[in-house]
């Protein structure tokens, strides 16, 4: 079934509520949008099939959240995967890793988890497919949308996957629906198979191994001691208990590094802190009191890890916890 969808004809004031109910599925949106209530528009399409949704749109910017309660009500059936073709999108997920996603990057939806998400005015397409499709076509649990998405940008098939979801948002408008159909199926298909690929050989957090349990163990406790400036491989492997070359097999078997992860809490943390703080704050004190002692190096780190500034998020509360 194609549709169509649109706040153009709906009073400005009532715009918002009224998309807020037709057009968000397993996400709550915040009761006011951040331009206000009669600034608000909305527009997409939805081709709406037995195997999951595709949805193209056009909207103002807006706030939300998925919360405990709502997973535990509707059981969290889907998991959206798609691109922004303009705006940023701002994420949080349930471990408070945040994902920033800017035009012709890739972002993920788990309405499994709980997560809180800010759109700014924005286009956007995301496929939307049932979540035991996805876990049974990857055989394994899902990861948290922050690791996901750095496993999935990581990957040699990244660009392919970009590329193909930006020239469907471009064209979709112009293509017939038996055309939209042929397209769905075989973009469906090739999701799965990239995820099934980005996935493969990853222990799942289901049924850990000894490796995996250091592994799980280790994040545990970098993050409690991230802000520490002698944190680093010796000191983790120590608090464990083991040596640091199966520390290093762990990390390494889940696709990272020691010290990658200790980087990573601490810009997580460094995000977190720069959002939440009023304009005017010292941007190098939050650094350092996330263990980055070097401020011209961690406005480097943070530029490459996030695509935008320190100074750009100070201040925005974005993303207030979930």
């Amino acid at each position: 079934m194609d549709v169509e969808v649109s706040t153009s004809a709906v009073s400005p004031g009532e715009a918002f509520e009224y998309w807020r109910t037709i057009a968000y599925y397993q996400f709550e949106a915040d009761r006011r949008p951040p331009g206000g209530l009669a600034n608000f528009k909305a527009q997409a399409y939805a081709l709406i099939g037995p195997q999951g949704d595709l949805c193209l749109y056009r909207s103002s910017a807006v706030t939300g959240r998925r919360t405990a309660y709502q997973v535990r009500s509707d059981e969290g059936n889907t998991f959206n995967l798609g691109i922004v073709v303009s705006g940023r999108r701002y994420h949080r997920d349930e471990t408070d890793g945040v994902t920033i996603a800017g035009p012709g990057q890739l972002f993920c939806y788990d309405a499994a988890k709980i997560s809180r998400i800010a759109w700014e005015d924005h286009q956007g397409l995301h496929f939307c497919l049932p979540r035991d499709l996805v876990l049974t076509s990857v055989g394994r649990s899902l990861p948290p949308a922050s690791e996901l998405m750095k496993k999935l940008n990581r990957s040699s098939l990244a660009p392919f996957l970009r590329s193909h979801l930006s020239l469907l948002a471009r064209e979709y408008e112009s293509l017939s629906l038996s055309e939209r159909t042929a397209m769905f199926e075989a973009t469906v298909d090739f999701l799965l198979s990239v995820l099934r690929e980005v996935l493969a050989g990853e222990p799942s957090s289901s049924s850990p191994t000894d490796g995996y349990a250091y592994f799980v163990a280790a994040k545990r406790v970098i993050q409690e001691r991230h802000a520490d400036p002698n944190l680093g491989p010796e000191a983790v492997a120590h608090a464990l208990g083991c040596s640091r070359a199966t520390l290093y097999r762990a990390f390494r078997a889940n696709g990272t590094t020691v010290a990658q992860h200790i980087r990573e809490v601490r810009l997580q943390e460094a995000m977190r802190r720069i959002a939440a703080s009023p304009p005017g704050t010292s941007i190098s004190a939050i650094a350092a009191e996330c263990g980055f002692y070097d401020p011209a190096y961690f406005r480097r780190l943070f530029r490459e890890r996030f695509e935008v500034n320190p100074s750009d998020v100070l201040g925005t509360q974005f993303l207030p916890q979930v």
